[in-house]
């Protein structure tokens, strides 16, 4: 939430963090001598007669140059800023510092003690103006410029820092331009502006598949001399289960003499009643953090990502028919009982469908985040990015229709011959129909990455001498990402939070 740690200004803050990371990008130059391997470059120059360096102990930076220069003339820059800081820093006794002519340098720089980065010059480095020979420093990466475990002053003047632009990412990556961490007060920013990037888009939430489950009808019910029993139950694999009253058994006609009738008295089972539908999954929650955390760390920028939907509830597997009536005439010339017909089983049940994944957050822009450090500001415009879009959320899977063939194991009406009468039983009735598996609800959309211009993090400071020093400027927040369908759509993702400083 926006928050107040700016040292000097009426209005409040947010904190930064910061990890270094130098990729030295190897150019391109026309002409040349082939560049000599690793630290060979240095150990020529230290081989030279004299002082290597210019009495300005000065490195000179340019986009017609190449790192395999020496770097220490204006007619033999080198290409890479990267490539100038770490060759400055092994300056002895006191780290060089580089000049940067006019241009555009796509690359991860990793700043280093001591060693001043200053832009503005023209090409052949004649003179300097920070507005007509703008130098800006960018990457496409997760940040562009690292300033780690700084312990001695380093100044940036006359430069533009800009964060990358990650919408072509879909994994909800935060742009950061400048990330300052454990450097005490050790950096200064001097004539600079710095331009928020735009965070990747969040990850979309994946479809709920059919989840496999075995809901069991209940068995028929079997007859026996003179009576029968109950269908059983249908269950719904392991859900709560509900259905109708089994079938229960037909009536029997036994008299102890022998019947003249064939099938007096005697009447078929009673069906098995149907099981229920499965409830419908409950849909996702958006997230509502609408300017995410840092870890504990404080390395680590995550985003809300709020409540999973649930699947759909299994149906209920109908209930078993009741056997038929028996028929009793072994007073007859010696026969038996004719026992009625088994009932059929109930059909199973279908399963639940899964619940659709929320949309992953999107990812954050950053400007500056200072971590655990002071950064020390002079004449500084720091302008917010554009937050990531948040991630579709994915769709809930329908549940399987329930079962409707009741008549597994169900017998007919048993007839028999004795004496000169055919005698009849009971039919066993059928099994009730299973119920259908519920709908998964939807996943959510997830929440639109926030657009902060100065994130303070772990009690991080932006400090300045005078009132009007830094200019904030806020961006614009990513916007939710479209909830999924299911047994309720689940809603869409809130837009994210756009700030010019926030307080984690």
């Amino acid at each position: 939430m926006p928050g107040s740690s700016i040292r000097g200004l009426p209005h409040a803050v947010s904190a930064w963090l910061a990890v270094a990371l130098v990729v030295g990008a190897c150019a391109s130059s026309g002409g040349g001598a082939t560049p000599p391997a690793g630290d060979a470059a240095i150990a020529a120059d230290a081989a030279r007669p004299g002082d290597a360096l210019d009495p300005e102990n000065v490195f000179y930076v340019a986009t017609t140059g190449a790192d395999w220069n020496a770097g220490d003339d204006p007619a033999y820059p080198f290409r890479t800023v990267a490539h100038a800081i770490t060759r400055a820093a092994a300056c002895a006794p006191a780290p060089c510092s580089i000049r940067i002519a006019e241009g555009v340098y796509t690359e991860v720089v990793m700043l280093a003690p001591g060693v001043d980065l200053e832009g503005g010059w023209a090409p052949g480095f004649v003179d300097r103006d920070v507005v007509v020979h703008a130098v800006v420093l960018t990457s496409e990466d997760v940040v562009s410029v690292h300033a780690e475990a700084l312990d001695a002053t380093t100044t940036l003047d006359g430069l533009t820092l800009r964060g990358a632009n990650l919408e072509l990412r879909t994994d909800g990556t935060s742009s950061t331009a400048l990330r300052l961490r454990d450097s005490g007060e050790h950096l200064r920013l001097r004539n600079v502006r710095v331009e928020g990037g735009r965070g990747a888009r969040g990850r979309d939430g994946e479809d709920g598949s059919l989840v496999a489950c075995q809901a069991l009808g209940g068995a028929g019910g079997g007859a026996f001399d003179c009576g029968g029993d109950n269908g059983g139950w249908g269950d719904a694999g392991g859900d709560p289960s509900m259905s109708g009253d089994p079938g229960t058994p037909g009536g029997s006609n036994c008299p102890s003499a022998c019947p003249l009738v064939g099938g007096d008295g005697v009447s078929p089972g009673v069906a098995g009643g149907n099981g229920a539908n499965g409830p419908g999954g409950a849909s996702g929650v958006p997230g509502d953090d609408l300017d995410g955390a840092f870890a504990a760390d404080g390395d680590t920028w995550v985003g809300d990502v709020g409540v999973a939907a649930t699947r759909g509830g299994h149906g209920t597997g109908g209930s078993g028919g009741g056997p038929g009536g028996s028929k009793r005439f072994r007073a007859c010339f010696g026969c038996g009982t004719l026992v009625g017909g088994r009932g059929g089983d109930g059909a199973p049940g279908g399963c639940g469908g899964d619940g659709g994944t929320s949309g992953g957050p999107g990812g954050a822009s950053f400007g500056v985040v200072v971590i655990r450090s002071t950064l020390l500001i002079d004449d500084v415009g720091v302008v917010g990015g554009l937050g990531g879009a948040g991630g579709a959320g994915g769709d809930g899977h329908p549940g399987s229709p329930g079962g409707t063939d009741g008549s597994v194991g169900r017998q007919g009406a048993p007839s028999q011959q004795c004496g000169l009468i055919t005698y009849h039983a009971g039919a066993g009735a059928p099994g009730g129909i299973g119920g259908h598996g519920g709908h998964g609800g939807g996943g959510a959309g997830g929440v639109g990455g926030p657009s902060i211009a100065v994130a303070l993090v772990g009690g991080g400071v932006a400090s300045f001498g005078e009132p009007g020093q830094i200019e904030l400027t806020v961006g614009t927040a990513g916007p939710g990402g479209v909830g999924g369908t299911g047994a309720v759509d689940a809603p869409d993702g809130p837009a994210g939070l756009a700030a010019d400083l926030v307080t984690y």
